[in-house]
């Protein structure tokens, strides 16, 4: 299952885990659904949101620049989330204020302060010191 977009689909996917099937406790891909997306899977289109309400989580790496707006919504339908963001989102006054009033936390983070993930056409160049 290849999750890097090439951008030569025509529709947009989403994944469903609906829980264990097999008893090993680790979602196995034959046990997460791969559903297509009518539209572009804009997470403000009518579908999406609709997805989202039924969503008992959403796990997601947003676009940098939608990032504030996207957690907007989040929080608007009240859902459990995991983001895989950038630490300079922190200095988004709306998301200081969730961090303060303990609405939103920190995870812990990557290894030296920073993170990335690799699929084959990305260069490993990035580096963190070890503080």
């Amino acid at each position: 299952m290849d999750l890097f977009s090439q951008h030569d689909k025509e529709q947009a996917i989403y994944l469903e885990y609906d829980g264990d099937k097999n008893g090993n406790n680790v979602p196995d891909p034959e046990e997460i659904g791969i559903k297509r997306l009518k539209a572009d899977g804009d997470f403000r289109s009518e579908e999406s949101i609709e997805l989202l309400k039924q969503a008992d989580i959403d796990v997601t790496n947003p676009p940098f620049s939608l990032f504030k707006e996207y957690v907007a919504q989040l929080i608007e339908y009240k859902k459990d989330f995991l983001i895989v963001g950038h630490q300079n989102a922190l200095t988004y006054v709306e998301i200081f204020r969730l961090i303060k009033s303990d609405s939103m936390w920190l995870g812990y983070g990557f290894k030296g302060g920073a993170g990335h993930f690799i699929n084959q056409h990305y260069e490993d160049y990035a580096t963190a010191d070890s503080r």
